[in-house]
């Protein structure tokens, strides 16, 4: 892959489970010399506007994107999207739906750590996710700040995680609405990490078949946990599917410390050509007619 005019295109900010304000995720990806950024914060575009405004003095592109749960079967997974009219009203009040789910979801597990005898609340958790979208990643940090875990992946393993005491389910879109979601909102979808879904050969094509009927568009192929031999198998696949290659390396700063903005599995770069191969789709869906 070139080494120049590199690009990221999965990134989250403060506005949901990163660590950095989107000014200074931008600034920092200017000061590692991308060329293009896309901002996918979880259920919110609010951080988009702070960015772009960035990535104006900061010379660096920002892709207007998010990223959304959604289930299929019995399996959860995300997706991203990309090129969102992000001042859409109906995309505004879909994602507002979500994050209200997600503070009753919040509000419940908060709950029964209260009842479980643990002093924690609402306004400890939002202070502890700087007014962002808090979640799950947002309790686990607050219960290790409080003492009460040794660390935030011990809280996941004692209260947070499936089937343990606290958690409680979240109401997920399915694939179809959250594609329909992006979509609607003039974007392209893409599955993101696909093979962190665990899935074999035939259950991935079966997946990625009725996920392109829903509308699917792309592949995140470049990622952190994919190998090069994950990576061919997923070029494989974008090209029976005749789907769009992407990449990101899923920056969240202090959050995930090991990952690099930027960087994928080997230390490898992102090129720009990728970039302007979904920038040519999205131009072409603006004039297809509807």
């Amino acid at each position: 892959m070139s080494a120049t005019r590199v690009i990221d295109l999965h990134v989250h900010t403060s506005f949901s489970d990163g660590t950095y304000t989107p000014s200074a995720t931008i600034e920092k990806a200017s000061n590692r010399g991308l060329a293009a950024v896309a901002i996918t914060d979880h259920d919110t575009v609010a951080g988009v506007q702070e960015a772009v405004e960035q990535g104006h003095r900061s010379g660096v592109e920002i892709v207007a994107g998010v990223e959304l749960s959604a289930v299929a079967g019995d399996k959860s997974l995300h997706l991203l999207g990309y090129g969102l009219q992000v001042e859409s009203p109906e995309l505004l009040e879909k994602l507002q739906d979500i994050q209200k789910a997600r503070d009753r979801r919040n509000q419940g597990i908060i709950e029964k750590l209260q009842e479980m005898g643990f002093t924690i609340t609402m306004e400890e958790l939002e202070v502890c996710s700087n007014g962002g979208q808090a979640g799950r990643p947002h309790l686990a940090r607050l219960l290790h700040q409080k003492n009460i875990v040794h660390t935030p992946e011990d809280a996941f393993r004692r209260f947070l995680g499936k089937d343990c005491a606290a958690y409680v389910p979240r109401k997920t879109l399915t694939t179809g609405e959250a594609i329909a979601i992006i979509r609607q909102a003039g974007g392209l979808a893409v599955l993101a990490h696909p093979l962190t879904l665990g899935l074999d050969d035939e259950a991935l094509v079966l997946l990625i078949n009725q996920l392109k009927k829903d509308g699917l568009a792309g592949l995140e192929v470049f990622y952190p946990n994919h190998n090069r031999e994950s990576q061919e198998r997923l070029l494989g696949l974008c090209r029976k599917f005749d789907l769009l290659i992407t990449g990101g390396s899923d920056f969240h700063g202090r959050n995930k410390p090991n990952i690099r903005m930027g960087r994928v599995s080997g230390n490898q770069t992102i090129p720009y050509q990728l970039l302007d191969h979904l920038k040519t789709r999205l131009r072409e869906d603006l004039c297809r007619p509807s």
